[in-house]
């Protein structure tokens, strides 16, 4: 989960890591940290210079998972790190970080609750490298004027991209309903994606643009088959109460998510991936991502 604000934990459970201009870690928080994930996701066209040919044809790309294709994972190098030229990480009461690959944060400043009875960074308490972490690079978000909509009825069954349309103005699945996406080369670009109550939305690896994403209780975005499925979100996005992206594989390497605004992982919430977000994050009460954070 990346932003380059600020992003507030208040006895939630993350498993990853956590790159911010600004922490703060709530009472009894807690992040695992999860290096795997960065190291074999495809983090391809997110570092260096970004061209037309960095995101087609990611289909293919997204099924390797060859760890010299990621050229930023040292985004990800510990559990939590602040990008920020004077970013600070603020560790409240009992709020710690597990596993980490260093008890010395990439931060301007470390401050920890001075009540605390347990260490902040596995059995030592954290402290400052005086330096920012690393930044993922700016994309530019590809957008469609298309008018095409699909509507998924209340427990239906369904799929996409049957007729090589990539492109959708609005995609909605109706509570207990299901929808598939096929694979494809390029990338599907969509307005507005919708999910009611225990909705599913099956993803093959692949980049999916979508402008506006709304998720009700309970609604679940599952990646399927091989490879990684990057989600490109413009619009701030809100994960709610038992909602889920990615929790069918249990591996985090498998999901993307790239905010563009403001995410939101409301109580009770889980993701397994990589979130990244240019705005603020937010991780609520019994909110849990497995695999790694960076704001």
């Amino acid at each position: 989960l990346y932003t380059p604000q600020r992003l507030q934990m208040t006895q939630a459970t993350l498993y990853g890591a956590a790159s911010m201009a600004r922490a703060n870690i709530g009472p009894s928080a807690k992040i695992f940290h999860q290096s795997a994930a960065a190291t074999i996701a495809n983090l391809t066209g997110f570092c260096g210079a970004v061209t037309a040919s960095s995101f087609s044809s990611v289909s293919s790309a997204s099924s390797s998972s060859a760890p010299a294709q990621n050229q930023c994972s040292d985004v990800f190098s510990n559990g939590l790190q602040s990008h920020g030229a004077n970013g600070k990480v603020d560790i409240k009461y009992n709020a710690s970080l597990r596993n980490p690959s260093s008890t010395i944060l990439n931060a301007k400043e470390v401050l920890i609750n001075p009540y605390s009875t347990q260490p902040s960074c596995g059995v030592q308490p954290c402290s400052a490298s005086g330096m920012a972490s690393t930044k993922l690079q700016s994309l530019p978000f590809q957008a469609t004027t298309s008018s095409v909509t699909m509507n998924v009825f209340w427990m239906g069954n369904a799929h996409t991209g049957g007729d090589n349309n990539v492109n959708y103005g609005k995609i909605a699945v109706a509570s207990s309903g299901t929808l598939e996406f096929q694979a494809k080369s390029e990338p599907y670009k969509i307005r507005e994606l919708t999910l009611a109550y225990n909705a599913i939305v099956n993803l093959p690896a692949g980049d999916y643009w979508i402008e506006t994403l709304t998720m009700e209780s309970d609604s679940h975005i599952r990646v399927i088959g091989p490879g990684t499925a990057r989600i490109f979100i413009k619009n701030s996005f809100s994960l709610p109460w038992l909602a889920s992206i990615n929790k069918n594989t249990a591996d985090a390497s498998k999901a993307i998510i790239y905010g563009y605004n403001n995410v939101n992982l409301l109580s009770g919430s889980k993701v397994y991936g990589l979130v990244y977000s240019q705005a603020q994050a937010r991780l609520e009460f019994n909110t849990e991502v497995i695999g790694a954070i960076a704001a």
